[in-house]
């Protein structure tokens, strides 16, 4: 990351602020119950959010698998900000659902390494997968468009985006299908021409319907989803794209779609041989590519047998799903390896930064002695020309930058890596105070137990900044 990008950015980070982070995900919870706790008025949200004590910026980022508060609170107001914030969420769901149990919380440097993982894409249900990158931006986006963020927040998630396409582009973790549903769309492609021009139809909108959902998203085909409900196929549309239809109208959808993937969790058939051949009388001889993700399987196997079928089921992908999932396993080993680095990197910036005020006093101070001296010089000289008025002041300048280049460059070298000691006595001993500090110097900066920087990469990292 270029040093001017830190430089524009960094004083946001030195607030009174402490970070906190609510979600609920995939993990912990079904789609029907993300759709229910989803923030449908977002400027009243925003509102809401604000106005809690202690809440200073919020941003709300929502997908089909997620729903995260990301929070920049009062130090001393973490507890009472998570607790009413809790309590905002759960009253705005139907009083049928509970909250407990199902969110995770994160303070402070969590926050980032999860923001961070997040952005690489990490902690998405197809590890890698690029969407989330550009949802992290947008959520940024809505949150500074009903006045919910500030400098803090705008920052980390900034910084984020940036790690997030730095590591991506490093390590290609988004490269190569890892879930089954993208693996199934994967086979789609190979087999339907690319999938130029072709219609789909999906059957399921749990987990593996999302990943299908989601590998399918970057094809811009026309989908239908059906489920049990069309109010859980519906929820699934709404934040992945696609048409709702019932489980009837999908039955009629199959004399005109090109490719039917089914996943229910369903633990019976779903589509005998019957049902099918039934809903393709008047087309028959229409390619139709079936691929049942479901186990135990939702598509009788002689389905394969008519005119036009060809039916794939979930272990014609393991061999690709394996394979992918080992390639991307390692990429994503390299993906942590370097966000701890992008935090050690930002956590050695800070401490310096934290530094300035003080460097800024020294200079101000050798500049005040510099100018004193020069000016008592041009007066006991006083047919000095212009020219050489400017000669002396630029030498005196560049006579007094020099003493102070290699002290300066070796405190901000201890600061970077944590000497907070050595830094605090030769600060004493240079200007008899080691206390100066810009305005909110005492808040928000990563903490000091972060693993320690190899030699070769400080020098590194400080060439970089």
């Amino acid at each position: 990351m270029a040093k001017n990008i830190l430089e524009e950015q960094s004083n946001a980070l030195l607030t009174d602020s402490a970070l906190l982070n609510l979600r609920l995900t995939y993990r912990n919870t079904t789609i029907p119950v993300l759709e229910a706790f989803r923030f449908r008025d977002l400027q009243t949200s925003y509102d809401k959010l604000r106005s809690i004590t202690g809440v200073q910026e919020a941003v709300i980022l929502q997908t089909c698998n997620r729903l995260e508060l990301f929070l920049a609170c009062t130090h001393t107001e973490v507890l009472s900000c998570q607790q009413a914030v809790l309590g905002y969420w759960s009253r705005e769901a139907p009083s049928s659902l509970d909250l407990a149990g199902k969110i995770e919380v994160s303070t402070g440097m969590e926050v980032l390494q999860h923001l961070l993982q997040l952005a690489v894409g990490l902690d998405s249900m197809v590890v890698g997968e690029d969407q989330i990158l550009g949802q992290v931006r947008r959520s940024l986006g809505k949150a500074r468009k009903y006045d919910g963020v500030g400098q803090l927040l705008t920052f980390l998630f900034n910084y984020a985006c940036r790690v997030g396409a730095k590591v991506r582009t490093e390590t290609a973790v988004n490269k190569g299908a890892v879930s089954l549903g993208s693996v199934a769309v994967g086979l789609a492609i190979e087999r339907l021409d690319n999938m130029r021009n072709k219609k789909v139809l999906l059957i399921g909108a749990g987990v593996a319907g999302i990943s299908v959902v989601k590998a399918l998203s970057t094809l811009k085909l026309e989908v239908f989803v059906a489920s049990r409900t069309l109010e859980r196929a519906t929820a699934l549309t709404q934040t992945t794209g696609g048409t709702p239809v019932t489980f009837e109208h999908a039955m009629k959808l199959l004399a005109s779609v090109d490719l039917l993937i089914v996943a229910t969790s369903a633990p019976y058939t779903l589509l005998s041989k019957g049902l099918i051949e039934e809903a393709r009388r008047t087309k028959n001889d229409r390619e139709l590519l079936i691929i049942d993700l479901s186990n135990p399987r939702n598509v009788e196997p002689s389905v394969a047998l008519l005119p036009g079928i060809h039916l794939k089921t979930i272990d014609d992908l393991k061999g690709p799903s394996k394979r992918n999932l080992r390639l991307r396993s390692s990429r994503a080993k390299k993906s942590k390896e370097l966000i701890e680095k992008e935090m050690i990197r930002l956590n050695s910036f800070l401490r310096r930064k934290k530094l300035e005020p003080q460097i800024a006093h020294i200079y101000r101070e050798a500049d005040r002695t510099r100018r004193r001296e020069y000016e008592k010089a041009i007066e006991l000289s006083k047919d000095f020309t212009p020219h050489q008025l400017q000669v002396v002041e630029e030498l005196t300048k560049a006579v007094a930058e020099g003493i102070l280049s290699k002290p300066v460059l070796r405190l901000r070298k201890a600061a970077e890596k944590g000497q907070t000691a050595e830094v605090k006595t030769a600060m004493e001993l240079l200007i008899g105070d080691s206390s100066l500090q810009s305005p909110g110097t005492r808040g928000f900066h990563l903490s000091d137990d972060l693993p320690k920087t190899p030699r070769k990469m400080q020098k590194a990292e400080a060439r970089a900044i």
